[in-house]
């Protein structure tokens, strides 16, 4: 029996994302903009999920300042996370925006 090894999107995704930090921050950006046009959080959590999971969950917990805990209930949809919270994730990823 052969065994084969699989990969999912997101796991591709993932792998792909390890090694272009740029792209990583595109992605977020792009999910952040269709969060504003919609406010469907959904593949905004999903695509922070995918990027802080590219990123290493424990530097990405050194560099936001966000506890793991935090991050896992932001991205697992357990809890609404506080715009302070948000933007030391969006931070950690070199994403700068602006409120109107």
């Amino acid at each position: 029996m052969v065994n084969k090894k699989y990969f999912t999107f997101d796991k591709l995704e993932i792998e792909t994302l390890k090694n272009d930090k740029e792209l990583n921050r595109l992605f977020l950006e792009n999910e952040l903009n269709n969060y504003i046009e919609t406010n469907d959080s959904k593949y905004l959590r999903h695509q922070l999920k995918n990027s802080i999971k590219a990123f290493g969950f424990c530097n990405f917990e050194k560099k936001s300042g966000l506890s793991r805990k935090t991050i896992y209930n932001i991205v697992n949809g357990k809890t609404e996370p506080k715009l302070s919270n948000f933007l030391k994730c969006l931070k950690a990823f070199d994403i700068k925006i602006k409120l109107c």
